[in-house]
């Protein structure tokens, strides 16, 4: 599982290593490199598995008050999306690449003529895109844009009911 993160570290951006290493309120000094931050993660992720808790605290850092609890089953956005990246990983691995092209082409990416890594990472950046800003998703605003037109269509009929039933009597 932690060479599994070290490689979903490595992948993300220096932006997203700080946030995930603030999540868990870990302060990480300006002008520390990736490899550090990688580093610190994969340190205090493997003092909670071996320990029961995250013992070891990066040098010269005071151990976060988050970071004294006793259980490691506290996980953070960082650690279901790499979770989630290990898991689409897995399986795309076993699909052919017409279904990798197939799943491209319904998110809206040309994947013909790439080899299967490649067909892979694309795939893994464009779902990834997705689950951050999963937000807004073009299911949620068709959901909302059939709610809209369900009312409005209720409403008009409402209103004729009420305007023919008024003037009638």
């Amino acid at each position: 599982m932690l060479a599994s993160s070290a490689t979903g570290l490595w992948m993300l951006s220096c932006k997203t290593q700080e946030s995930m290493l603030r999540h868990i309120q870990v302060n990480v000094p300006p002008g520390t490199s990736r490899a550090q931050k990688v580093k610190i993660y994969l340190d205090l992720a493997s003092a909670c598995v071996a320990g029961g808790g995250p013992a070891a605290q990066p040098p010269g850092q005071q151990a976060a008050p988050s970071a004294k609890r006793s259980n490691c089953d506290i996980t953070t956005k960082g650690d279901e999306l790499l979770e989630k990246r290990r898991q689409w990983v897995e399986q795309w691995s076993t699909w052919d690449n017409a279904r990798l092209v197939q799943e491209l082409r319904r998110l809206g990416v040309d994947g013909t003529g790439l080899s299967k890594a490649d067909l892979i990472d694309v795939l893994l950046q464009e779902k990834t895109d997705r689950y951050a800003r999963s937000g807004c998703t073009s299911g949620r605003m068709q959901a909302a844009g059939l709610a809209t037109a369900a009312l409005a269509i209720l409403g008009t009929f409402g209103g004729m009911a009420i305007a023919l039933t008024s003037n009638s009597g």
